[in-house]
């Protein structure tokens, strides 16, 4: 991908294309990792609150789990909670993988030439 990046311009600005490249491709993993923990804390906190454990402390057991510190009572509901909002989050990023790669291809798909006939 770097050398995709770079190839594009001139070479005097393959720096800055390659600073850009690799800023915007590290930010985009930071900001796909912080929603993924967000999706999978708000998840596993809906299936503790799902099994009558309160709010508040779904929403904290969810924190723990998230940070792997569960400890306590709790610590069967929460483990089965986390692993049930891990699975859901797994098939979520599966479609949305599949999708992006479906994406990607049909908009690199080389194209067919049309003739006419004169």
């Amino acid at each position: 991908m770097d050398n995709a990046a770079v190839s594009t311009v001139p070479v005097d600005n393959a720096g800055t294309a390659a600073g850009i490249f690799n800023t915007m491709r590290i930010t985009g993993e930071s900001v796909a990792v912080s929603a993924a923990a967000a999706v999978l804390t708000t998840l596993t906190a809906a299936r503790l609150r799902g099994t009558g454990i309160p709010s508040h402390t779904a929403t904290h057991l969810a924190g723990q789990a998230i940070h792997g510190q569960v400890t306590g009572a709790h610590h069967a509901a929460v483990a089965g909670g986390f692993t049930d909002a891990l699975h859901t989050l797994g098939l979520v990023l599966a479609a949305l993988s599949t999708a992006g790669a479906t994406l990607t291809y049909l908009a690199l798909a080389p194209r067919g030439e049309h003739h006419t006939r004169e």
